[in-house]
């Protein structure tokens, strides 16, 4: 899990996991993925690119991990 925070106060989070193909069209068996559970940003701070910079952060933890 990823947070955003300003202030002090989270505005923002993503939640994912690693998970491992069990095959499918779109990714080879036995292939790990990330699944995002929830993705969410505040309101009031909405329209802001805080949801892009979460999934940039886990773009980033994805690549460190040779996760495609």
């Amino acid at each position: 899990m990823y947070v955003a925070e300003e202030s002090n106060l989270i505005i923002g989070f993503i939640i994912a996991q690693t998970l491992k193909s069990e095959g499918s069209v779109m990714i080879p068996i036995d292939k790990e993925y990330i699944s995002i559970e929830d993705l969410y940003v505040s309101p009031e701070n909405r329209n802001k690119k805080i949801g892009e910079k979460l999934l940039n952060e886990l773009e980033i933890y994805a690549k460190e991990k040779n996760i495609e």
